[in-house]
């Protein structure tokens, strides 16, 4: 009887897998809230996001641009960005990138980059697969995987057939990197999978397992192999390395000139400082996050170095904006799911005139705690934020400043 019953249990968790692998629903957007919150809060920081359209069809082509602040605060779990490269996230293959640049230098090869600094960049990217995409700029940092910025459900309209992408090399050849080289990839598989298939069939041909294991035990390992094995076993060795030769020479012929993949790392040079950002200092004094409240407050001591009065707009932090709805806000260039309007409170909203320290209580109170998983910052093993305070000045500008520090969860 209880033999059956695991059957029985065995079979209906068989029936049950295969129906969840029938089920396999596209994806709606990308993993970045699976990332940690230091990854998000103490790493990149996006702003000026702009996607020039959120409608593009097979083979036309959208821009993004924007900048980026790399933190001072940057995690020392992960390596300082002194390989980076410049991308885009998107769910497969939905666009196709074309060119990017960073700080106006081409973007193809890897960058070197400094914390503290901040820098403007530049992705094209060409329509490729009919649907609705969520598109994001992305830097990619070495040992620390991709980190993401702001986006934006793009929908992508045309044929997947009509999709090409057409380049001239260096020796003046068209050629459409859609289908450049499938012909000869698939070649060259089938050509490499008929010896493979070979030697497995060659083994499992005789009983594999129980038979060998017992002859094993017994003492009988030198009858597992035999001379036609062995034979064979040479045979396929020196086939390999004849197919080996002759598709080198084959690769050789059909591409006399070769360029080996560029690996060189470019060093490109920060924005210059402005007095937009770094006119303002602030100075965290204690932050904590109330867990049932789904809200931030924090105690700071801003002092106020440019040449006009200024109010806090704005709080930035993984991609989310907490702005002040009190306060002429930043322009709406970010995804709207990512805007807490009205989410940042400031305890008696002070203005700090020219010269002065003012200590201002802020909250940042939103649901987007919650669904953008930035709330498990509390199990951290340093339990710290960061993100990048942005100031409205009475002459019309907007002042920023990066703030860090530790935070302590509250449960009341």
């Amino acid at each position: 009887m209880k033999n059956k019953i695991i059957s029985l249990l065995g079979g209906v968790a068989i029936m049950v897998t295969s129906l969840t692998a029938l089920y396999a629903p596209q994806a709606g957007a990308h993993g970045e809230r699976s990332q940690e919150p230091f990854l998000r809060m103490r790493t990149v920081h996006w702003y000026d996001t702009n996607f020039s359209t959120n409608r593009v069809a097979v083979n036309s082509e959208m821009t993004m641009t924007g900048k980026f602040l790399l933190a001072e605060a940057w995690p020392e779990v992960i390596m300082k960005p002194d390989v980076a490269f410049l991308h885009v996230a998107e769910p497969g293959p939905a666009v196709a990138k074309v060119e990017s640049w960073l700080n106006g230098v081409p973007a193809a090869k890897s960058f070197k980059l400094e914390l503290g600094k901040t820098y403007e960049y530049k992705i094209i990217v060409r329509g490729r697969k009919p649907g609705e995409a969520h598109i994001h700029p992305m830097l990619n940092v070495q040992s620390a995987g991709g980190l993401v910025g702001p986006g934006q459900w793009t929908l992508i309209e045309g044929n997947y057939e009509d999709f090409t992408y057409p380049v001239t090399t260096l020796t003046g050849e068209t050629i459409d990197l859609n289908t450049y080289g499938f012909a000869n990839v698939v070649k060259w598989h089938i050509i490499w999978a008929i010896p493979a298939l070979f030697w497995l069939l060659w083994w499992i041909r005789r009983p594999v397992f129980i038979p060998r294991f017992l002859m094993v035990q017994n003492g009988e390992e030198d009858a597992l192999i035999t001379g036609t094995d062995k034979k064979v076993a040479i045979a396929m060795f020196i086939g390999t390395m004849v197919l080996v030769t002759m598709s080198s020479n084959s690769a050789k012929e059909a591409y006399p000139i070769q360029i080996p993949l560029q690996s060189a790392i470019i060093p490109v040079e920060a924005l210059p400082v402005t007095p937009q950002n770094s006119a303002v200092k602030a100075k965290i004094l204690k932050a904590n996050y109330r867990i049932p409240g789904r809200s931030m407050t924090m105690t700071l001591d801003v002092t106020n170095g440019s040449a006009t009065p200024i109010k806090l707009a704005e709080f930035n932090s993984a991609n989310v904006r907490f702005t002040n709805s009190l306060i002429p806000t930043l322009a709406k260039t970010d995804s709207a799911e990512l805007w807490a309007k009205g989410g940042l409170h400031v305890q008696g909203e002070p203005t700090i005139y020219p010269g002065e320290t003012a200590r201002l209580e802020i909250e940042a109170s939103d649901a987007l705690w919650e669904t953008e998983r930035l709330s498990s910052l509390i199990g951290d093993p340093d339990s710290a934020f960061g993100g990048v305070l942005y100031f409205h000045g009475a002459d019309g500008k907007t002042y920023m400043e990066e703030i860090s520090g530790p935070i302590i969860p509250t449960f009341q």
